[in-house]
This record gives structure tokens, C-alpha cells and sequence, in this order.
């Protein structure tokens, strides 16, 4: 294995089409480049290269939404629905308060995810993080048990 930091070391990304942030209100675009990227070092188990690309998405309040939500979305199509326990701040979880408040805005709001995306601008580069490192570890979970 190549240094992480080295030129030569990478991971396959997922294709993912571009996405306007139209439906979470703003005119930006999700960095589904970065997206992409961190799904490809988390589903490696490249510890190294998920740190820098959590790093990279941290301050970005719309690519950590649409994260939570594809996390959501898969939870939902194969357990058939969004356990509560990624939706309450009551009663025992692993999952951090960050990432079930934006689970809960994104469950309330059906496609249009505004509130959802206010909700992570309000939060901090930690808190996005946070949110993010548990919907990758969802979203990465799921992905290895399907292949």
C-alpha cells in the first residue's frame, strides 16, 4: 500500500451524477466529487483517506445533507424504514444528536429538504462531521452487506 498522502495512492470512486441544491434551497451544487471520494476510501477501509476526505467535507453544509440523506434513504430501503433510534434523542443509540436532527428534518420535509439543509449550515464543522462519519458508516455498512 502507497503512503496516503502520496500522488499515486487512490480509491475508485461511485458514480454520481451532478445534483443542483436546488431542492435544499441554495443554487450551489453538491461537491460530488469529494462525495464520491470519501465513499470510495470508507468502502476501502482506508482509515487515512476517510479522515482527509471528512476533513474535506466537514465545512460543507450541503455535501454533508445530501450524505445524510443517501444514508437515510438506504436505511429506509432495506430495513424498510427509518428505525427510531436514528430518529429520538431518547433512549439508548450509537448514532450522534447531529446526525439524527438532520434524519429527522430530512424524514419531516419528504423531498424538499430546506429545513434539512438549515439545519447543517447552523451546525459546526464538528457537528457536520460528526453527522457525516455516522451516515458513511451507515451508508458504507449497507453497501457490504449488499455485495
Amino acid at each position: 500500500m502507497t503512503d496516503p498522502h502520496d500522488d499515486r495512492h487512490t480509491h475508485d470512486g461511485f458514480e454520481m451524477p451532478p445534483e443542483s441544491g436546488a431542492r435544499f434551497g441554495t443554487d450551489r451544487d453538491v461537491d460530488v466529487a469529494t462525495l464520491s471520494a470519501l465513499v470510495g476510501a470508507a468502502f476501502d477501509r482506508c482509515g487515512p483517506c476517510q479522515t482527509q476526505r471528512l476533513d474535506d467535507v466537514q465545512g460543507d453544509p450541503l455535501t454533508v445533507t445530501r450524505l445524510v440523506e443517501l444514508a437515510a434513504v438506504t436505511v429506509q430501503g432495506m430495513a424498510g424504514g427509518i428505525p427510531q433510534r436514528m430518529l429520538t434523542v431518547d433512549g439508548p443509540t450509537t448514532y450522534t444528536d447531529p446526525f439524527r436532527e438532520l434524519v429527522r428534518a430530512g424524514v419531516d420535509a419528504r423531498d424538499d429538504h430546506r429545513d434539512m439543509y438549515a439545519k447543517a449550515l447552523a451546525m459546526t464543522d464538528e457537528q457536520r462531521r460528526q453527522a457525516a462519519d455516522d451516515a458513511m458508516d451507515l451508508l458504507i455498512g449497507y453497501m457490504v452487506i449488499g455485495t
